[in-house]
């Protein structure tokens, strides 16, 4: 605690200890956890949490971990699917909006190829879709 009250003296920075989490190596027994996360006032971060938007832990099945971001371009995509756009309008929010969502995770991580392609085909899915057919449009 005395190491963190020098940081926050020294950077002018205060620590939030509500919306901070201490994150361990598998090695280190859970007494010890305990006794740390105990020491800190925070709680000990789970395996599902997030850090600026992105997963804490990336383990081998990276389209499981990154299936975030799909999910965030769907439900964006969804939000304007009962929209009258015209092509110009679809495009300016394919290129603004979808290919922006990915960007910062991109910068971190490599994005799997998998889901580069289903976000591709969301997109494209969108962009064909007509206001008049009932299904997917031309597909």
């Amino acid at each position: 605690m005395s190491l963190l009250r020098r940081f926050e003296h020294a950077s002018g920075q205060q620590i939030n200890l509500g919306k901070s989490s201490v994150f361990f190596s598998p090695n280190v027994n859970g007494q010890l956890r305990h006794s740390i996360c105990t020491t800190l006032h925070m709680p000990e971060a789970s395996e599902n949490s997030f850090y600026l938007g992105l997963p804490n832990i990336i383990g081998r099945n990276k389209n499981a971990i990154l299936g975030f971001l799909k999910n965030k371009v769907m439900n964006r995509i969804n939000s304007w699917s009962g929209k009258l756009l015209s092509g110009a309008g679809k495009e300016i929010l394919l290129k603004t909006v979808i290919q922006s969502l990915p960007t910062y995770a991109m910068s971190v991580f490599l994005i799997p190829l998998g889901t580069c392609n289903e976000i591709e085909k969301l997109m494209a899915r969108f962009w064909w879709k007509t206001t008049n057919s009932k299904g997917n449009g031309i597909i």
